[in-house]
């Protein structure tokens, strides 16, 4: 999230517009039913990644707050034990090697010819939260893909990169390598940038990236943030994927400065970018996150105060509130988490797995973990 603009904007509209209170509120109505996992400062991201017959927790992190930090890899194991009493840990992923410059944010896998494969958006131009360093190239796509030792080992393999990766916050990767890119709001702070976030312009796409190419796609939304994707099944069940004339499915994806999630109808031609049409919008009272849906339910995490934000991300006593909403049909939303940001400030994404509620943030070192 690029916070200068977000200030900016915040002193440009009325403070009211950019600070808020919020309920408490638990999943199963216990303040006590939440733990905290040490992790790293910074998991802003995470994904569930099935190995053999285990599941894992991968996470992104990043100290976004100190110049000249670079990020990692963590994974959890969500084992039966772990799940029973809620006690996890997290060790870093056991990577060959990071490649240079490795600031991660969003992640997503997908399968490559069988193997597990981990696409992580990597900013190595951020040297400082100001963006004054020039290095190239400024937004990547690091590659990694699993090991056959069957111990959770990753190899780096390659990294990809193109101009049309503007600004690149999170990405959702379907099998054989394509990608759907969501990009903010562009690197560079700039008037023109303030106007576009003050009047909520649609000027941030989705780049989507196959067979080694990267295509720009037709729709453009205010401030672009989280990204999720569905294949339309056809009447076997079967999931719809591959080189087939044409592919079709749902897209969702976030508008911070909107308050909205996006939903289209995606229809792919040839295997070129996929053609979009805005079906509807789902609002919030704040800006949507990271999105993330399984059998379990689909959650995103809101924003709802920048102004508080932006105060947590010079200081870690300055909290920010987090909300956590289940999409439960439709465009109907539910509040299933809600604090102040006492408990987990600037709270960036959720994921549920059997009967825990795992939700991540920005800024500080641990992820927290609810009954749900």
């Amino acid at each position: 999230m690029n916070v200068k603009l977000l200030v900016i904007v915040c002193l440009l509209i009325s403070a009211t517009h950019c600070s808020k209170t919020v309920p408490i509120v638990h999943p199963n109505d216990n303040s006590q039913a939440c733990k905290k996992i040490e992790v790293a400062p910074g998991p802003e991201d995470f994904e569930i990644i099935s190995s053999g017959n285990k599941n894992f927790l991968v996470i992104s992190t990043h100290e976004r707050r100190e110049k000249n930090q670079l990020g990692k890899l963590f994974s959890i194991e969500l084992d039966s034990k772990s799940l029973s009493t809620g006690n996890f840990q997290a060790t870093e992923l056991k990577v060959d090697k990071y490649p240079g410059n490795f600031r991660p944010h969003g992640i997503s896998h997908s399968k490559f010819q069988g193997k597990n494969r981990l696409y992580v958006i990597s900013h190595p131009r951020l040297k400082n939260s100001d963006w004054t360093e020039e290095l190239d190239p400024k937004h990547t796509i690091e590659v990694f893909e699993e090991g056959n030792k069957g111990n959770f080992t990753w190899k780096h393999i390659k990294t990809l990169t193109d101009p049309l990766l503007e600004s690149p916050n999170d990405l959702f990767a379907l099998p054989e390598e394509r990608l759907l890119i969501s990009n903010d709001m562009g690197s560079e702070l700039n008037f023109t940038a303030v106007i576009n976030l003050l009047f909520k312009r649609a000027t941030t796409d989705i780049t989507y990236y196959a067979e080694n190419k990267f295509y720009p796609t037709n729709e453009k939304i205010p401030f672009g943030n989280g990204i999720w994707y569905e294949e339309e099944s056809d009447d076997s069940g079967k999931i719809v994927i591959g080189k087939k004339k044409e592919e079709r499915g749902t897209l969702y994806r976030s508008s911070h400065v909107d308050k909205s999630i996006y939903v289209y109808s995606a229809r792919w031609v040839e295997n070129h970018a996929p053609l979009l049409t805005l079906q509807y919008k789902i609002a919030f009272n704040g800006g949507p996150d990271n999105l993330y849906k399984n059998k379990y339910g689909f959650f995103t995490s809101v924003h709802v105060s920048d102004f508080q934000f932006l105060d947590h991300s010079k200081s870690p006593e300055n909290i920010a509130p987090s909300q956590i909403y289940e999409i439960t049909d439709r465009n109907q939303t539910k509040l299933i988490y809600s604090d102040p940001g006492e408990e987990i400030p600037g709270a960036s994404g959720a994921i549920r797995y059997g009967n825990k509620l795992f939700i991540s943030q920005v800024f500080e070192n641990f992820l927290l973990v609810c009954d749900i």
